[in-house]
């Protein structure tokens, strides 16, 4: 919404090339005239012309991106818990496989590594 004003001039400037001398030109024909509209919505109106579609166009978009973004940070938060908590194949768990003995209290208690428990 705070862009709109620029958006304006800017879209004006490319599909009007001759009809301004420049950006502060076109904002001052938004403003004194509202556009191509006889002059019914000059001043801040006519500066905001266009936000409905504007807002149309870019909503879903928008949401969609940010709907994705926090189901993406949720997701890779859920995987540094579950690291942190000891799931997953990494970590000291992983060696055991391969026929080597592993650290952890599971060999304390079994009186691993030389210590009687």
């Amino acid at each position: 919404m705070v862009v709109a004003p620029v958006e304006l001039i800017r879209n004006r400037l490319v599909v009007q090339k001759n009809h301004f001398r420049g950006p502060l030109d076109c904002l001052q024909q938004a403003w004194r005239e509202g556009g191509r509209e006889g002059g019914r919505e000059g001043g801040v109106r006519g500066l905001w012309r266009g936000l409905g579609p504007t807002l149309w166009r870019d909503g879903p978009g928008v949401g969609a991106w940010f709907l994705a973004f926090a189901a993406g940070k949720d997701w890779l938060l859920s995987l540094k818990k579950e690291r942190l908590r000891g799931g997953g194949e990494g970590g000291r768990e992983g060696g055991r496989e391969g026929g080597g003995e592993g650290g952890g209290f599971g060999v304390l208690r079994r009186g691993g590594m030389g210590c009687k428990a």
